[in-house]
């Protein structure tokens, strides 16, 4: 049976790169050929889109990271900075509310303290009789 595809070491050639090079991309699932053989007589047959692919990951010898893999990884990180801005805009948003709240929790409590002295006040003057009202009284509570 002929095999169809190019061997790792012909790609290797093709791309002038070693064959423990391409073989270390296959390891890492950068591409995946086709198998031939079985035991120590496998054999690779690396198709002309894989070839393709090594030969974008040979032009960037600093990573054996698949580019749909990096654009990945930048999608994310992009992503993750936008969730960072929202974050922070949601924790500002959330504290200026805090503050508001604490304010008119201090209203509301001194709005509570007034309404407790007008309660006073009124059962003051509730209390005084007929004769202390005519001797005007009522005017010092």
């Amino acid at each position: 049976m002929a095999r169809q595809g190019t061997s790792v070491k012909k790609a290797a050639e093709l791309l002038g790169v070693t064959p423990k090079w391409v073989r270390a991309r296959i390891t890492d699932a950068s591409i995946t050929p086709k198998r031939s053989g079985s035991g120590r007589n496998t054999r690779y047959a690396l198709t002309e889109a894989e070839i393709e692919t090594l030969r974008g990951l040979a032009a960037r010898p600093e990573t054996g990271v698949r580019g749909d893999t990096l654009a990945r990884i930048d999608t994310l990180e992009a992503q993750r900075a936008n969730l960072l801005a929202r974050l922070a805009w949601e924790r500002a948003t959330a504290r200026a509310q805090m503050e508001s709240l604490v304010a008119e929790r201090a209203r509301v409590d001194a709005l509570m303290a007034e309404l407790a002295t007008q309660r006073s006040r009124v059962e003051q003057l509730k209390a005084l009789s007929v004769v202390d009202r005519v001797l005007g009284r009522h005017k010092d509570i």
